[in-house]
This record gives structure tokens, C-alpha cells and sequence, in this order.
């Protein structure tokens, strides 16, 4: 099976701004992808109040990790939240990502939401299972808008309200992909529906009058083990993911499958395999690593440990496209192969010269909206002319990826005039 490692530029940006406001702050080619801070601070802050199935009241809270002697005034933010099947874990389980992704230069959050009270309530069905997703997926939403409330009146964290990621394990992500995907646009099944409007909406009902006000939109999503209830729910033009799975995931199923705890399964979901197609079918930026006959667990470590770490030096590059608009060089398992586009700024055509084609090459030219606006897939010859026909002026971005999965991807700026 061929695979191709697709590294993608971002642009989170409305057509008026200036390309020099498409980038996060602090870019310099180092910071969000290196370690350049020594230390860093948590705080544990309060963010909202809600009730689990069994009508316990919960105060939930967040604990915040920010670069010592960070001198940036505006920061991207990563929100980490826990695995454990919606009925056990802590949100200090991922505690190490947050500190480590927050001496790159992130602000970074783990948060607790409400859990399945399985000592009160017993096994839940699949519509309890639902219930609990969908209360957590609230509890999410709270948390991205308390950082946008903050970030408008008190400023305590310095973040860029325009690039704020959620991240997550197992159920964690779970919950990171449905904030990623699921809106009121979506073909939603009347009994999900139900479970939505008990639950406040789509949005939910943790976080006050205020809170509410405020967006939970995402930039991008960082999927570990996770899944989508449905894939049609992601949609063209929607935020970037990174996923990681193991193929043999009898937990959350990488394809599609019925999730399974204890031995019980309960709700449908299509994992990240299936998200993996959907978002290059819909030209939705996505790095995706499996790992081969890796289970829920397993996947994380002793021989499986080398898939891992080649998703997170993928994800290296793939942050730095979401942020900085720009591809990284950091991944020494790639050859680089050459690529040349001319006439640039180009009027009527853009001509793509490629030194290493053997194997064969796809080209994918997008928009600054992140839309996939042309493709020519499985070419093999050196000199490709793509014809700009109806395209209106503007900046693009034309990657280049190969089937040859030793040659990096490449990612070059097209001016049409």
C-alpha cells in the first residue's frame, strides 16, 4: 500500500487580511518546534459548573502551563483532554504534553469533564454512552470559550484566539474531533438530536451567559486513538487533523466499527482510517500515521514506539504549516526532492518541473481558505502544466506529494495575477 505523507500550509485568515497576518506569532522557523523555554508555570483555574447523569454537581477546572519568560503577547493554544472511556481518567494523565508542548512556545490546558458515574448509574447503554460524549463535548466547548473570553477582557494568558487547537486521547479525542467537526449544518439523527437538546444544544451547557457568547471554533485537531461518530460530519473547508491509531484498536475502531468497554460495546464510530480518506477526499489538511496491528494501548509503546515517534516528527511539520505557513525541514528520514514552479506570479498557467518522479507524483493546489481547488493525480513525467482557467487572483498553494514515501512532500506559494 503506497502512503503519502501529506504536509500542508493553513491559512486561517478572511480573504482581506494581509498575508503577513496568516501566521501565528513568534514564528522563526525554531519556536513551536523546538523546546525554547527551560520552564514552565501551571495554574488551576475554575471554568465552569454542571451536573453529571446522576445529578451530581461538578465544579470543573483546567490546570494552564505557560513558557517562563515568554515575552510573546499573543500565543497559540493547545487544549489536551484525557482518555478513559468517558467514565474514569484525570486530566493530569496528559499533564506531560502539556509541558512539553508548552516549553515549544504553546500555552497549553488539560481539563477535567464530567464522567459516567458507573458506581451509581451501572453499565450505560448507548444511549448513557452518548449522554456522557455529549456532556464532555460541552465541557470542551466551555473550556475553548473561557480562553476567548479571557483573551477579550482580562488577557491573562496572552493566547491567539485565531489558533487554538484541541488535543486528546482515546475518549479525549473523541471529544477533540466532534469540536472539530460537529455543527448545526450536519445531517444529525433524530435520537442524537435528543441527546444534544437535553444537554444544552450543540454547545452545550456548562460555562455562564457570558461563556456561551463566546466561539468554540478550532484551527485544528490532534487525534489520538479518537473518532467521529459519523464521517460525513466533516465537511469541506472545515479545520485541519493529525491522527494516530492502531489498526487493531478493539477499544475505538480505526475504521468503522462500535466502540467496545469492558466487553460492551455502545456507540457506532468511524475511526481515524476512515477520517484519514474523508478528509483527503474533501481536500481537508491531514497527517495520518497507523499503527500496523497496534491495539488501543499497545499502539504507545515496546515495538510499536517507532510509529509513534514518526507521527509526532510528521506532526512537527504539520503544526508548524497550521501556524507558521511554512514547511519544516526537521524530518531527516526524508529525501528532498526537487521541484521548481514557473512562471511565478503566474497569469494563465503554472508550469510544475520535478527532478524524481520514478515512482510517480499527485499535485493538490489550494486556496487560501484551506479548499482544494484543482488536483492531477498519478503523473509521471517531469514537466506538468497546469492551466489556471477560472481562478481568480490571489495566493495559493500547490503541494506536491509522491508515491515514493522516502521523498519529503513539498509546498510551494503560487501568486496568480
Amino acid at each position: 500500500m503506497i502512503r503519502i505523507y501529506t504536509f500542508l500550509v493553513f491559512a486561517f485568515i478572511i480573504s482581506t487580511q494581509s498575508l503577513i497576518a496568516q501566521s501565528a506569532h513568534g514564528c522563526d522557523g525554531t519556536r513551536y518546534l523546538e523546546e525554547v523555554f527551560d520552564n514552565v508555570s501551571m495554574t488551576t483555574v475554575y471554568y465552569g459548573t454542571n451536573t453529571d447523569a446522576a445529578g451530581n454537581s461538578f465544579d470543573l477546572e483546567m490546570d494552564i502551563y505557560q513558557p517562563e519568560g515568554d515575552v510573546q503577547e499573543k500565543r497559540p493554544l493547545m487544549i489536551w483532554s484525557h482518555g478513559g472511556a468517558f467514565i474514569a481518567g484525570d486530566r493530569t494523565d496528559v499533564q506531560q504534553y502539556c509541558i512539553d508542548f508548552a516549553k515549544r512556545g504553546f500555552v497549553t490546558a488539560t481539563i477535567s469533564y464530567r464522567l459516567y458515574p458507573l458506581t451509581q448509574l451501572g453499565i450505560p447503554d448507548s444511549i448513557g454512552m452518548m449522554d456522557a460524549a455529549m456532556k464532555s463535548l460541552g465541557d470542551l466547548k466551555a473550556a475553548i470559550r473561557h480562553f476567548r473570553q479571557d483573551a477579550d477582557t482580562d488577557n491573562l494568558y496572552q493566547i491567539d484566539t485565531d489558533y487554538i487547537l484541541v488535543a486528546g486521547y482515546s475518549a479525549g479525542a473523541i471529544m477533540s474531533v466532534h469540536a472539530a467537526y460537529l455543527d448545526e449544518n450536519d445531517n444529525i439523527p433524530d435520537f442524537v438530536l435528543d441527546v444534544f437538546n437535553e444537554n444544552g444544544g450543540i454547545e452545550g451547557s456548562t460555562g455562564d451567559v457570558t461563556n456561551q457568547t463566546y466561539s468554540s471554533e478550532v484551527a485544528g485537531v490532534i487525534n489520538l486513538s479518537g473518532a467521529l461518530h459519523k464521517r460525513e460530519w466533516m465537511s469541506e473547508g472545515e479545520p485541519p487533523i493529525a491522527s494516530y491509531h492502531g489498526t487493531a484498536d478493539d477499544v475505538v475502531p480505526y475504521n468503522h466499527g462500535v466502540a467496545a468497554v469492558f466487553g460492551f460495546q455502545f456507540m457506532s464510530l468511524d475511526g481515524s482510517g476512515v477520517l484519514h480518506q474523508r478528509a483527503d477526499d474533501l481536500g481537508i489538511y491531514n497527517h495520518h500515521v497507523a499503527a500496523p496491528g497496534g491495539g488501543h494501548e499497545d499502539s504507545y509503546q515496546g515495538g510499536f514506539s517507532q510509529y509513534f515517534d514518526e507521527f509526532f516528527s510528521g506532526g512537527d511539520d504539520f503544526l508548524q504549516n497550521i501556524l507558521c505557513g511554512e514547511v519544516s525541514s526537521t524530518n531527516d528520514n526524508f529525501e528532498i526532492a526537487k521541484v521548481n514552479v514557473f512562471p511565478n506570479p503566474t497569469y494563465n498557467e503554472i508550469n510544475v518541473k520535478v527532478d524524481n518522479y520514478a515512482q510517480g507524483y499527485h499535485l493538490n493546489l489550494y486556496d487560501q481558505m484551506g479548499r482544494l481547488v484543482k488536483n492531477a493525480k498519478d503523473l509521471n513525467a517531469p514537466l506538468f502544466t497546469m492551466q489556471r482557467t477560472s481562478l481568480p487572483t490571489g495566493i495559493y498553494y500547490l503541494q506536491v506529494s509522491f508515491n515514493d514515501a522516502s521523498l519529503s512532500p513539498e509546498l510551494l506559494k503560487v501568486l496568480m495575477e
